[in-house]
């Protein structure tokens, strides 16, 4: 495996709404995001982590595949993170 074959974080151009907000924004998103994973407890949070993620994924524009394929690298990290 190459550094090639990682995907995630990598920039793609786009033109939806979230390749268009201003980076600020984005920023803030995340940290807004972070924050309220870290500060909450249980399942609830996590939950709500994953819904702004999908709905992140489904603003973006960027097919399913896509995203699925990126996470093909830190397939072992995400299985031992459940375990």
């Amino acid at each position: 495996m190459s550094l090639k074959d990682i995907t995630l974080g990598r920039y793609v151009y786009g033109e939806s709404l979230l390749h268009n907000l201003d980076p600020r924004t984005k920023l803030l998103c995340l940290l807004f995001v972070t924050i309220g994973l870290f500060a909450g407890n249980g399942w609830y949070s996590i939950g709500l982590a994953v819904f702004y993620a999908v709905t992140a994924c489904l603003l973006s524009g960027l097919h399913l595949s896509y995203i699925f394929r990126s996470l093909i690298p830190f397939r072992w990290l995400i299985i031992m993170t459940f375990l």
